[in-house]
């Protein structure tokens, strides 16, 4: 029989020739917990114990009516380990594992050194990590959000030193901030138009618009940021034109979870608007 097993083999056969003046055959394996033996004369049939692993001795001792012959063959056994091995893997959107870009529970039978199978299971998880939402007040541009690490930009590349969650601008122009979160996935914002000067807000920056996921499924967060002290209205159309949603709001900040997975797919046009300015953005829905 097998000298080399795995731990997951069900059971093997081993016997030997018949030696002379025996009448019979006693077996035996040590340690007692590795198997279970069914002798038949020359011949053992060996059940393995699924959780024992490293080395076995299986000893055989020829009789008759005697006793003992005094002699003992003996063979011994490696019942090599599997391994279940799991690993959690976080990656950026757009990135891949393994080829992987989709999170999911993924299982492997890889074939190791010894010779056994044995399991990988990953459990992976996909980051999408929005686009950085900056605002300005006076000469002070600065991420409401919180971020592992931030690093402002200006018309001629890094500015450096700026890399805290606010920065005050020197001159006039657009900006931009790269944000990194803590397993490395980086997002950049829009280019924000500083005046250094001003006291008032920029239009572009009265109000700010976040929906996430962007694609959906039809369920979906609705945030914003409003800067001014008057209330806003935000409305929901779809690619004809009708109305869908319609509400009014009068807090500085807005979080909400909409429900659309009713509706069909397609693109629809999210608009937020004041007295006289108004900002749009477009969501898919899968």
């Amino acid at each position: 029989g097998p000298e080399n097993i795995c731990a997951n083999a069900i059971e093997s056969t081993y016997f030997i020739p018949k030696i002379n003046n025996a009448s019979g055959y006693k077996w035996e394996i040590i340690p007692h917990e590795a198997a279970i033996l069914a002798p038949m004369d020359t011949l053992v049939n060996v059940v393995w114990t699924n959780e024992f692993d490293g080395e076995a001795s299986i000893n055989v001792y020829p009789e008759n009516f005697c006793g003992s012959l005094g002699s003992k063959s003996n063979l011994t056994i490696t019942i090599n380990p599997e391994f279940n091995i799991e690993e959690t893997v976080s990656i950026c959107l757009g990135n891949s594992y393994n080829g992987w870009e989709t999170e999911g529970v993924y299982i492997q039978q890889l074939l190791s050194g010894n010779g056994c199978d044995s399991t990988l299971t990953t459990y992976l998880s996909v980051n999408e990590l929005m686009e950085p939402i900056v605002f300005v007040k006076n000469d002070t541009i600065s991420s409401r959000e919180s971020f592992a690490s931030y690093q402002w930009f200006d018309k001629n590349g890094i500015i450096p030193g700026a890399n805290s969650k606010e920065y005050i601008v020197e001159q006039n122009g657009i900006y931009y901030l790269e944000v990194t979160d803590s397993i490395g996935c980086s997002s950049i914002s829009e280019g924000i138009n500083v005046l250094k000067t001003s006291n008032q807000l920029p239009e572009a920056q009265k109000f700010s618009l976040l929906v996430y996921p962007n694609p959906s499924d039809g369920k979906f967060y609705l945030k914003i940021q409003n800067n001014i002290s008057q209330n806003i209205i935000v409305k929901i159309f779809n690619h004809l034109g009708q109305k869908l949603f319609s509400k009014e709001i009068n807090k500085s900040e807005y979080l909400e979870k909409l429900d659309f997975s009713g509706y069909a797919k397609g693109i629809y046009l999210i608009q937020v608007s004041d007295l006289k300015t108004v900002t749009s953005q477009k969501i898919i829905l899968k």
